[in-house]
């Protein structure tokens, strides 16, 4: 009686351990083949600080800006740099010092409304304005013209 007792607890056990393992039959969300749309869904354990990129350094906060916003270009798998809103890799003139990107015809918000190249140089001059303080304004450094005398009068207006 007792072995019988074990073996129902047992069986018992066993059998929600295995209901709690399945994932079901879900026909809702991304994995409806009626939906178009494809969604991901994220789980995040610290708050996100901020969406605003010029002040963001938690993992939080570039976690989910990494998921909601696309840049010119993007990283593939192979480490290669491949076009996201870009085109086509840039266009550069024979002294190195102009990048002429076309933006794909379908790049949009997420409103609907296209991307712009304006977009992109309102992004940089927030990024390379000393009054912005920007964290990431020493990537200016070398790779954009005047950008170390940007990064200088940052220094000079702190101290």
């Amino acid at each position: 009686m007792k072995k019988k007792i074990i073996l129902a607890c047992a069986s018992f056990i066993i059998g929600v351990v295995l209901v709690g393992c399945t994932t079901g039959n879900n026909t809702e969300g991304a994995n409806s083949s009626d939906n178009d749309a494809q969604t991901v869904h994220l789980m995040e354990e610290n708050e996100v600080a901020s969406m605003n990129t010029l002040v963001t350094q938690d993992t939080a906060s570039i976690n989910a800006q990494v998921h909601v916003f696309e840049g010119l270009y993007n990283i593939d798998q192979d480490n290669e740099i491949v076009p996201a809103v870009a085109e086509d890799m840039p266009e550069i003139s024979e002294d190195g010092k102009t990048y002429t990107i076309q933006l794909r015809d379908d790049a949009n918000w997420s409103n609907g409304d296209p991307v712009t190249a304006d977009d992109f140089v309102y992004a940089w001059r927030r990024l390379a304005s000393p009054e912005n303080e920007a964290n990431y304004m020493f990537l200016l450094d070398g790779t954009v013209a005047n950008g170390s005398k940007l990064l200088m009068m940052v220094w000079i207006r702190k101290n």
